[in-house]
């Protein structure tokens, strides 16, 4: 078991000093990984992983402090109407324009995460309509706006841009055996499939 420990421990110096030696690392953090390595040999394997995984200070450091290395997280953009989004896969296809016909499959969740409706699925069909002729929640028009054919995003819609005060509920007067409850913000998985020429 020492052996173990020791040839490990033995690695993880080598590969500090290496990348000091190429100056990847400045000068002020190399005694507090150096200190951490003759310390703790599991934490010097920690500070190992990230220097062998990465370029960026920032994970050095976060592993030399304890933290795991820390991914990249998705970047949330926003449409011109505020929703915001976060781009799964982006397409490489043509964009909507006002009257295009538009192929796209969906999920569509509550905040809770029940799902209320989809396309996906055994008998399922995608959804086609004429864009920018409200024939679908503006929510989603918004969101597709700037997808490419290909792509697939996830988005949040609030009440206003989607069901509004109404919902989608059976006893509308009461707002009875709703589908989507009044004033519900919803999360939406879209895929854009396919998009062609049509007529003003």
């Amino acid at each position: 078991m020492l052996r173990i420990f020791a040839f490990f421990f033995c690695a993880a110096s080598l590969t500090a000093f290496n990348l000091m030696m190429k100056n990847q690392i400045p000068h002020t953090f190399q005694s507090k990984i150096n200190d951490i390595l003759n310390k703790n040999v599991v934490k010097g394997l920690t500070i190992v992983s990230a220097l062998a995984t990465t370029s960026n200070l920032i994970d050095v450091v976060n592993a030399a402090e304890g933290d795991t290395v820390k991914k990249k997280k998705p970047k949330v953009m926003e449409t011109d109407l505020g929703i915001k989004y976060i781009d799964v896969k982006k397409g490489n296809g043509p964009s909507p324009y006002d009257g295009d016909f538009v192929v796209i499959s969906y999920s569509a969740f509550l905040q809770d995460g029940t799902m209320f409706d989809t396309t996906e699925g055994k008998g399922k069909k995608a959804l086609s309509f004429r864009y920018g002729k409200k024939q679908i929640i503006p929510g989603i028009e918004s969101v597709l706006e700037t997808m490419q054919v290909g792509g697939e995003r996830t988005c949040t819609i609030p009440p206003q841009y989607a069901y509004g005060s109404k919902g989608v509920c059976l006893d509308k007067a009461n707002g009875d055996q709703c589908l989507v409850p009044p004033n519900a913000t919803l999360n939406y998985v879209i895929k854009l499939k396919q998009v062609g020429a049509g007529y003003n």
